[in-house]
C-alpha cells in the first residue's frame, strides 16, 4: 500500500502547478555553468550561471533528464549532454586539486571526456537535430588544453553545466529529441506494474536514487535495494 499511496501523492502533486516536483524521467540538480555554442558548432563562451548567496555563490537549480550521477570510481558520461567539466571539456583546475592527486585526478578528465564525446557522438544518427548537430561539431574540434583560456570555467572546475546554442532561451537537454529516446528506453519490458496492478511497458530498472534518505550516501538511495545474501 506505500507505494501505491506515494504514487498517488505524486500524481497529486504533478498536477499542482505550484508544486514544483520534477516530472517523470527528470531531477533537480544543481547547475553551475553553461556551455554556449554558435548554430556551426563554434564555441562562443562559457557563463558561470551561480546566484549570489552570502560570501558563496550558490548553483542555480535546474531540472535535468536522467538521474544523478552515480559514485565510484568508474567512467559514467551521462547521455543527455549536461556533465560536469571534467567529462564536458575534459577540465579540471589544477590549483584547486591537491598535490598528491593532481596527476591522477588531472589524467582521470581526460579519460572522463573522450568518454563523454564518444557517448555524445554516438547519438548523433539517433537524434538528427541541427543543433545537437552544431554540439557534436564543438566536441570534435574541443581541446582541453583551451580550459584555460576560460576564466568562468577555472571557477566552477568539477561542478555540472549544461550546454545551450546561440540565441535560444532552452538548453540542449531540454530538447525533446534528445531526452525522449532516453526516458522511453527506460520502459523496456511488458508485465504487470507492481503499483497499479496493470499489464503495461514498465521499468526493469530503476535508477533514480532518492536523496535526504537517512543513514544512506549523499548521492542518494534506491526505493528498493539490496546490500548482502539473504
Amino acid at each position: 500500500m506505500i507505494l501505491q499511496e506515494l504514487c498517488r501523492l505524486y500524481d497529486r502533486l504533478d498536477s499542482d502547478p505550484e508544486a514544483n516536483i520534477a516530472k517523470r524521467g527528470f531531477f533537480q540538480q544543481g547547475v553551475a555553468f553553461e556551455v554556449v555554442i554558435s548554430h556551426v558548432g563554434e564555441l562562443i563562451q562559457i557563463n558561470d550561471l551561480r546566484e549570489p548567496d552570502g560570501n558563496k555563490p550558490r548553483n542555480r537549480s535546474m531540472l535535468l533528464p536522467g538521474t544523478a550521477k552515480p559514485s565510484g570510481s568508474g567512467l559514467n558520461p551521462g547521455i543527455y549532454g549536461w556533465d560536469r567539466t571534467d567529462y564536458m571539456l575534459g577540465y579540471l583546475n589544477p590549483d584547486k586539486l591537491k598535490d598528491d592527486e593532481r596527476e591522477k585526478k588531472l589524467k582521470r578528465a581526460g579519460e572522463a571526456h573522450r568518454a563523454y564525446k564518444e557517448k555524445m557522438l554516438s547519438r548523433k544518427g539517433e537524434i538528427q537535430h541541427p543543433d545537437y548537430n552544431a554540439f557534436c561539431t564543438f566536441l570534435q574540434s574541443w581541446s582541453p588544453d583551451r580550459a584555460g583560456q576560460y576564466a568562468d570555467l577555472q571557477e566552477v572546475s568539477g561542478l555540472f553545466g549544461v550546454v545551450r546554442i546561440q540565441n535560444q532561451k532552452s538548453y540542449l537537454h531540454e530538447l525533446q529529441a534528445v531526452h525522449a529516446p532516453c526516458l522511453q528506453k527506460a520502459a523496456d519490458t511488458d508485465g504487470q506494474c507492481l503499483v497499479t496492478g496493470e499489464s503495461e511497458t514498465i521499468a526493469r530498472l530503476h535508477d533514480i536514487k532518492i536523496k535526504g534518505v537517512n543513514g544512506a550516501q549523499s548521492s542518494g538511495a534506491a526505493i528498493v535495494s539490496f546490500n548482502g545474501s539473504s
